[in-house]
C-alpha cells in the first residue's frame, strides 16, 4: 500500500510494480490474481499485461514468467465467463 500513497509513479506504473513484485514472490499467487483483475478494471489491456510476462521473462527468467502467465491465464479465463 506504501507505494499507492507517494507520487514518484503514476497509477499505471505503480501497478504494475506492484504486479512485478508479487510475481517474483512464492506463495501469492491470490494477490497477483487481485492485482491483475484491478489493473484490467481500470487501464491496462490483456495485451499489455501479455507483454508485461514477456518482459518479466527477460528481467526474471522463466520460473517467474510461467507462473504468471499461468494466473493471467486464469484471471483471463475467469473474466470470459
Amino acid at each position: 500500500g506504501d507505494i499507492f500513497q507517494r507520487d514518484i509513479l503514476n497509477w499505471r506504473e505503480r501497478e504494475l510494480s506492484t504486479i512485478a513484485a508479487l510475481a517474483n514472490m512464492k506463495g501469492v499467487n491470490s494477490q497477483l490474481q487481485a492485482h491483475y483483475a484491478i489493473s484490467m478494471n481500470n487501464v491496462i489491456t490483456p495485451k499489455e499485461l501479455h507483454s508485461f510476462v514477456t518482459v518479466l521473462e527477460t528481467k526474471c527468467g522463466s520460473e517467474v514468467a510461467r507462473n504468471a502467465q499461468g494466473v493471467l491465464d486464469q484471471v483471463l479465463k475467469a473474466d470470459r465467463k
